[in-house]
């Protein structure tokens, strides 16, 4: 794999786990709203940094191999 496809699925990878995050964080905050009690904002914060690391290391491992298709 040449160094400017590297560049290509790392920047894709990171794309793909912000939106993830966001999407998580969005939901949280929102299940939150409804029942204020559920969860801290610790609670929140910690999981989308988990949410973010993991789906990160998923799409590194994912969008290799859908950009040699």
């Amino acid at each position: 794999m040449d160094k400017k496809n590297e560049n290509k699925t790392r920047i894709l990878a990171l794309a793909s786990s912000m939106i993830t995050t966001a999407l998580f964080a969005g939901v949280a905050i929102f299940v939150n709203n409804e029942n204020p009690g559920k969860f801290t904002d610790v609670d929140i914060v910690a999981g989308s940094v988990f949410v973010f690391l993991i789906s990160f290391i998923i799409f590194l491992l994912i969008w290799p191999i859908l950009s040699d298709r």
